[in-house]
């Protein structure tokens, strides 16, 4: 996705990042295995997806936004 996400869900233990200028499906497999089958970065997952349950969906959240926006003059 974005380097930035992936770089923070490796600070938090969650996962792991490859930088696109390195990937290769022989690198990305086995940290894919260790995603799926290390106890600890299926926990510190488990642990940030229950900070989002219950959240409002960001779709609400660019309406909102969307709605208080003034249309720009194109003129």
């Amino acid at each position: 996705d974005q380097p930035d996400n992936a770089e923070r869900v490796e600070r938090t233990g969650a996962g792991f990042a490859l930088p696109l200028a390195s990937f290769s499906s022989a690198l990305a497999m086995p940290l894919l295995h260790r995603c799926l089958t290390a106890h600890v970065v299926r926990s510190r997952a488990a642990e940030c997806r229950r900070q989002f349950v219950g959240r409002p969906p960001v779709s609400r959240l660019m309406e909102w936004l969307e709605s208080r926006v003034k249309p720009v003059n194109k003129s």
